[in-house]
Formats: C-alpha cells, structure tokens, sequence
C-alpha cells in the first residue's frame, strides 16, 4: 500500500480515538482551551458500483491516494477550503472540507 494512503489512513484512525480532542491548534496558542481548530472533514460514500464486493479496497485506496495529490495540488488546508472526492466511474462520492471548531 502506497504511503500516503497508509498515512492518511493511520491518521483516521487516531482522529476517531480522540474525537473531541484539538489536533491543530493555532500558532501560538496551544495553552488557550477557546482556540479555534482547523478540522479536515472527509466523507466517502461506498454505496455505488466503484466499490463492489471485490474492489472496495482498491477503490478506497485509490481515492485517498487521489484525494492526498488534491489537497497537495489545490492547497486546500485553510477553514472554507474544500474538494469534491469522485469514484473510478467519475461520480461524486464525498467531499473534504476544513473547518474550524
């Protein structure tokens, strides 16, 4: 498995254990419980076609791997940024969004 998605998925699954916590605090104010945080939001919907039986694997890998080159490539990490996340049949499927909380 390429790096990235393992990565990427590594993180999921830390951001799920601690849910409620801050993981990114603004610069400089990492002791002030009322900080904002920027939050990346990810949903995929693994309902259609792309993610058959056999291939639910290989479809979500490849969607974090792309979804990984398009947040690098549209420099989507700022509160309001967002991109659409679109399966192997070129359907929208979930988006990523930052947020701040």
């Amino acid at each position: 498995m390429d790096e990235r998605v393992q990565k990427i998925i590594s993180d999921l699954a830390e951001a799920k254990r601690f849910k409620d916590k801050p993981r990114y605090l603004f610069k400089g104010e990492e002791d002030s419980p009322a900080s904002l945080v920027k939050t990346a939001v990810i949903e995929i919907k693994m309902e259609n076609a792309a993610f058959g039986e056999r291939h639910q694997i290989l479809e979500l890998s490849r969607i974090l791997t792309r979804l990984s080159d398009d947040v690098e490539r549209h420099l989507v990490g700022q509160a309001g940024d967002f991109t659409t996340i679109v399966d192997i049949n070129g359907n929208t499927v979930g988006s990523l969004k930052i947020v701040e909380k």
